[in-house]
């Protein structure tokens, strides 16, 4: 199921790559038809292809170089006048262009201006999407999917201070310690103990844990964390159930009897009286603790 989740997780962030393309790509189609404008126009001849007016038309009539600080400066709709009416040596173009089309070459003007010449071309708007867009989305999900996967490992709940204490209870030398005996004895992996065994089975379940990680970062760095440390909601015996139920240790006639009340969580298989001894961190002091290679 873990894993089944972390693909969850990565179509959602493909989905949002994609939702992002379609919306990048419309940008891209407005510069084409603002470079399709410029090259009808004829703008090209005196402000160049590159919008510098390095070229000799643009020379001879001392046009205007977007790049300039004195172009950059002018609002839109200064510039959008300028097409309209026309200034100095720049002929008019508003009999020309209607409205939208000169919004349309005002904008890829000024993009000439303030991006390089690479992303002048189609080849380099693809090239600069992947390098902009594509490949941060692609390192972000690789990332994230690597996070997830190291944030299941025990040690890496365990590494909070504050989570010691239950770290330690994994250790104690009682087989009616449910957390220490899954531990010690392998039931659980225990290399993701706490995962394992806190992780919503539930559709989402993995996902949900995330979110609930993030919250005590939130709370562990700006507000004060809970003490003593306990559980959101009581604890759900599905939990219990995704292992054990069908295991042949767990076929024994007063599991049968109730196999109803546990699975609708009347009953509680940690606070009925039957497993209730779990961390139990208040007496760590008292017991006496395992260490492997014992």
């Amino acid at each position: 199921m873990s894993r089944a989740t972390n693909w969850a997780v990565r179509i959602v962030l493909v989905v949002g790559a994609v939702v992002f393309a379609f919306t990048f790509s419309g940008r891209v189609r407005a510069q084409d038809d603002g470079a399709k404008l410029y090259g009808a126009n004829k703008c090209a001849s005196c402000h160049g292809p590159d919008g510098s007016a390095n070229v000799p038309a643009g020379k001879a009539l001392k046009a205007r170089d977007f790049h300039s600080p004195e172009v950059q400066g002018q609002s839109d709709a200064d510039l959008a006048a300028v097409v309209t009416t026309g200034k100095n040596k720049m002929p008019a173009y508003g009999k020309q262009l209607k409205p939208a089309e000169i919004a349309t070459l005002v904008a890829y003007s000024r993009a000439l201006g303030i991006r390089p010449s690479l992303t002048m071309t189609r080849e380099g708007k693809m090239l600069a999407f992947v390098g902009f867009c594509v490949l941060p989305i692609l390192c972000g999900t690789l990332g994230a999917s690597e996070h997830f996967e190291r944030s299941k490992q025990t040690s890496f709940c365990l590494s909070c201070h504050i989570m010691a204490p239950w770290g330690k209870s994994l250790y104690v030398d009682d087989k009616n310690y449910v957390a220490g005996a899954h531990f010690q004895n392998h039931r659980i992996p225990a290399d993701e103990a706490c995962y394992t065994c806190h992780t919503d089975y539930a559709m989402y379940g993995s996902l949900r844990v995330k979110l609930n990680g993030l919250h005590h970062v939130y709370v562990q760095y700006f507000r004060t964390p809970m003490n003593p440390i306990h559980l959101y909601h009581p604890y759900n015996n599905r939990e219990c159930l995704h292992c054990h139920e069908g295991a042949r240790s767990f076929q024994s006639p007063t599991h049968l009897a109730m196999m109803d009340d546990l699975k609708s969580n009347s009953l509680s298989c940690v606070a009925s009286g039957c497993h209730d001894t779990v961390h139990k961190v208040d007496t760590l002091d008292k017991v006496k603790l395992w260490s492997p290679g014992q």
